[in-house]
């Protein structure tokens, strides 16, 4: 073995058994599982046979949140700010681009200090971990920015990305930002989630493209805030990695290598087993990332492994050095979250599971033999993992699906659910089918944190591959993929996958509400709403009596307003309507936009949308949202000649609407727009004294129609940006609640 930087023989103590997590699975299998798990969220003992990192130049954080320079080939068991163990860290390749060398700020090597000169900026003490900061105190007078300038460049216009250590002291966490040296693509510390004074914090930008390659990077402290800041950091890629020790001029990271002898490991079996791995994503998305691979030695096939995919989703691989073999995206990570998958296999079959139990079954056929080694944060040096490592769990059995969700949540957590239902929308996880982004899920996770931060939160998907509400909808599709067969009367494949997940994950861990969108495999089906009610009667069925539904307000569409789309939003509206105990609707959004099919939303507005479906999801729970749930209605209105007037009606907490001009979304029509009517113009619409006003272009020959939201979903009817949640009363914005009235 020469050449590795430690090598440990394990055997006699690399099996640390986790207490409490064999006793979970069925008795069918636990007396002839055994189950060896690896923990590394302590430092001692190692279960690694070989770790080798030549980096002098890196940190981990100790178990009281202290940054510590790690030696070369030390093992990085890292702990978060309040020491927390979050496991072994992994890391790309990176060089850090900033010049000033002194990583704990010992002095002023490499920085410009200007802005208010009342400001003072000093070097400190850390309040808590002793390290020496920077310290920017601009409350004592003057006014302006007090700002430092790091020394270094971009030196090209590649996507780079920036971070820097904050605490802040003294003022509002907003007031605190880094950026470039030309004020580009500000970040502040509440936009990176540290909303809090004397909390420790990364401020990050990350994969953005400079304007020129001479900008350099910038720290700034408003006007009446104090905060200290450490660790700068500039690199030429497109996350932040793991803060990097400057050591000179520049700093780069070399890969870690590390596995664990399968020969140490005697409850591995090749031809019957599963590999559970419990990993926190520093980097969802991008480049091909092993967490887990048993090979023969250090080469790049694998026999099992689990990888994250440049798409964002997790594979977990069965044979992949055979064919056929499992190759298949089942799930995204959240950066920064716990997430478990697993794959487990036997002669004939393998069972691949990810997050919170979305799974799959496949046969593989082949005869692997010769493996020797259980590689971890990568293929040897190659395909490398950005995160943490948490736990390696390898079982000598093959595990069904309950049985490796005893593994995946243990009940040493809290857990708490919330399922989402449907077709494309949830079966890609609110994830862009460009990007493959899954930022609605993330969205969603984030407000569950918000109303129940003393759980690990997830949010489960019921849907699967086309997902038709009805079988006879399938039919075209060439899908088997169905809810419900209207003409027998049974609930079908997805219903009972569904179901599947959520018995895995445990049905009392889910709140009693479920999040529900349908689109366009069911479009214009006439019996769409007795077939959703009747899908929906079965959600309460299931988890049980006072369970609620809140349909979401998209629904896929194609460029006309009078097509089978029409009918969906139609009908969605009616249940909410006829069934007002248990079924609601969300608002409906005009300032969303598809991708480049036209149908399918892009990230940011995945992200945006499910931020409004939560809120309306809580609110069903009974919880206290702090902004308005539903949009501004109406349910009347009167016309004199070519003037209508329509009397707003303000949901809590909203009083008004901005702006009282250039209004988008209400439509007017010659008859009843469900049975053929003709739109009449409307050329002026304003908002005063609580009623909208509209001129409309001509006079209708019979009864006036007037209508809000018809197609009000479609990227033509953008009203401006979707970077930020809507709130208080733009109503281009939130969009009122869709509503026909004939007008009197």
């Amino acid at each position: 073995m020469i050449g590795w930087g430690i090598f440990i023989h394990a055997k006699g103590y690399i099996m640390r058994l986790s207490t409490g997590l064999g006793s979970q699975q069925n008795t069918s299998s636990r007396k002839s599982v055994k189950n060896p798990t690896f923990n590394f969220a302590t430092s001692s003992p190692s279960a690694l046979s070989v770790y080798n990192r030549a980096s002098t130049n890196e940190f981990y954080r100790n178990s009281a949140g202290k940054f510590v320079n790690a030696a070369s080939n030390q093992i990085r068991y890292d702990c978060d700010f309040d020491g927390t163990p979050l496991g072994i860290r992994f890391d790309h390749p990176s060089t850090n681009k900033c010049t000033n060398y002194n990583w704990n700020m010992t002095d002023f090597t490499g920085i410009t200090i200007a802005g208010n000169a009342s400001a003072s900026v000093t070097v400190s003490t850390h309040p808590v971990h002793g390290h020496p900061t920077y310290l920017i105190d601009n409350t004592l007078g003057g006014s302006g920015s007090a700002y430092i300038t790091i020394a270094g460049s971009f030196g090209n216009t590649n996507i780079h990305s920036m971070r820097t250590c904050t605490r802040v002291l003294v003022g509002a966490t907003t007031g605190v930002f880094v950026a470039d040296s030309g004020g580009q693509l500000v970040k502040t510390a509440a936009d990176c989630g540290l909303n809090a004074v004397n909390k420790d914090g990364f401020i990050f930008n990350e994969g953005f493209t400079p304007l020129n390659s001479s900008r350099s990077m910038r720290i700034v402290c408003a006007i009446g805030c104090k905060a200290h800041f450490w660790l700068n950091q500039l690199e030429e890629y497109d996350v932040c990695t793991f803060p990097l020790l400057v050591a000179g001029a520049t700093s780069t990271r070399t890969l870690a290598d590390a596995c664990i002898f399968l020969s140490a490991i005697p409850s591995y079996r090749e031809a019957e087993g599963s590999l559970i791995t419990e990993a926190v994503f520093d980097k969802p998305q991008g480049v091909l990332q092993y967490i887990a691979q048993i090979t023969n030695g250090t080469g790049t096939s694998d026999t099992y492994a689990l990888t994250l995919q440049a798409t964002g989703q997790v594979r977990p691989r069965t044979a992949i050095a055979f064919t056929p073999y499992t190759n298949n995206d089942i799930h995204g990570p959240i950066r920064g979250k716990r997430f478990p998958m697993a794959v487990a296999w036997k002669n004939g079959q393998t069972f691949s599971a990810a997050g919170p139990m979305t799974w799959r079954i496949d046969t593989y056929t082949g005869a692997p033999t010769g493996m020797t080694r259980l590689n971890i944060g990568g293929r040897g040096t190659t395909s490398p993992f950005a995160g943490w490592i948490r736990s390696i769990t390898v079982l000598n059995k093959y595990q069904e699906q309950n049985q490796l969700a005893a593994y995946m949540f243990p009940a040493v957590r809290a857990y708490r659910g919330i399922w989402l239902n449907g077709q494309s929308m949830m079966h890609g996880r609110f994830r862009s089918q460009e990007t493959n982004q899954n930022g609605g899920e993330a969205a969603a996770v984030a407000q569950m944190d918000l109303y129940y931060p003393d759980s690990e939160n997830w949010v489960l998907r019921g849907a699967n591959n086309g997902s038709s509400a009805d079988r006879e909808n399938d039919a075209p599709t060439g899908y088997t993929n169905w809810w419900y067969d209207s003409v027998s009367g049974a609930f079908g494949p997805v219903m009972e996958y569904a179901k599947s997940v959520i018995t895995a994950f445990g049905k009392s861990r889910m709140l009693p509400v479920v999040g529900w969108d349908q689109g366009q495999t069911d479009a214009g089906d006439l019996k769409l709403k007795a077939n959703t009610k009747a899908i929906f009667d079965e959600f309460v069925n299931f988890l049980g009596a006072g369970t609620k539904v809140a349909i979401c307000p998209i629904s896929r569409r194609q460029d006309n307003y009078y097509d089978v789309y029409t009918l969906v939003k139609k009908q969605k509206r009616e249940l909410a309507t006829e069934n007002p105990s248990y079924i609601f609707e969300a608002p409906p959004q005009d300032n969303v936009s598809t991708g480049s099919d036209n149908i399918h939303l892009t990230d940011s507005s995945y992200a945006y949308i499910t931020k409004i479906l939560f809120r309306k999801m809580m609110s069903v729970l009974g919880k206290t949202v702090a902004d308005p749930v539903d949009p501004p209605s109406f349910s009347a209105a009167s016309r004199s000649g070519l003037t209508v007037t329509i009397p707003v009606i303000f949901p809590s907490g909203m009083t008004a609407i901005i702006p009282t001009t250039g209004i988008s979304g209400f439509r007017c029509f010659d008859g009843d727009p469900d049975s053929g009517g003709t739109e009449i113009n409307v050329t002026a619409a304003t908002y005063g004294a609580g009623n909208i006003t509209l001129t409309l272009a001509s006079l209708p020959s019979g009864s006036l129609y007037l209508e809000f939201g018809r197609g009000s979903l479609h990227k033509e009817y953008l009203a401006g940006t979707i970077a930020n949640l809507p709130r208080g009363n733009d109503v281009n914005a939130l969009g009122m609640a869709w509503n026909k009235v004939i007008v009197s």
